[in-house]
């Protein structure tokens, strides 16, 4: 039987794993230089993954997700089944971006009046986003963060969380808002 990953904790003990913590958040840049197939991940905190290179395949039991390089997934914590699969030079990277329910809850209550909290949201199965030239650039702007020592910097990370939510919301995507509606629901 295949070892069960905990994350964000077993980060640490990663090959190929460039992480920072912060608050109520923990990013991590992940590399993978052979493809994984069918990893069961339990998620302590809610992931938020970019796929970078490669892709990603969420597997569950009425289907698989097959989330493409530059694609975003949303999962709430909780135990999955993934695949990584690595295509040029079999190299698989993602932006890996953990947060907790209070980081999410203070957004949406910060940002309340572009998320309409009496409004009735799908229960979807994944919280899939394809991006945009905008959501992939923020995303990306995280690269630095990982290469160089900027702890110095974490109010400025800190405000990269909020810009990738708040660029969610102000599109109004419904994988993202149900998402968001799943999590304050469990608090009502």
């Amino acid at each position: 039987m295949n070892k069960i990953l905990s994350l964000p904790e077993d980060l640490k003990q990663l090959k190929g794993v460039n992480y920072k913590k912060i608050k109520s958040c923990t990013f991590a840049k992940y590399t993978q230089t052979d493809t994984s197939h069918s990893t069961f991940v339990n998620v302590g905190s809610h992931l938020l993954t970019f796929v970078r290179k490669g892709y990603k395949i969420l597997h569950t039991a009425s289907k698989d997700y097959k989330i493409n390089s530059y694609e975003t997934l949303f999962l709430k914590a909780g135990s999955y089944t993934l695949s990584n699969v690595g295509l040029s030079k079999g190299v698989y990277e993602a932006y890996l971006f953990f947060f907790d329910n209070a980081f999410l809850i203070e957004l949406i209550y910060k940002y309340k009046d572009f998320f309409k909290l009496d409004q009735k949201f799908q229960n979807y199965e994944i919280f899939w986003v394809k991006n945009d030239k905008i959501l992939q650039g923020i995303l990306e702007s995280f690269s630095p963060h990982f290469e160089e020592n900027t702890q110095i910097l974490d109010p400025i990370v800190s405000l990269k969380f909020e810009e990738i939510f708040l660029h969610l919301l102000l599109n109004k995507n419904i994988y993202f808002i149900s998402f968001l509606s799943g999590i304050l629901k469990e608090f009502r």
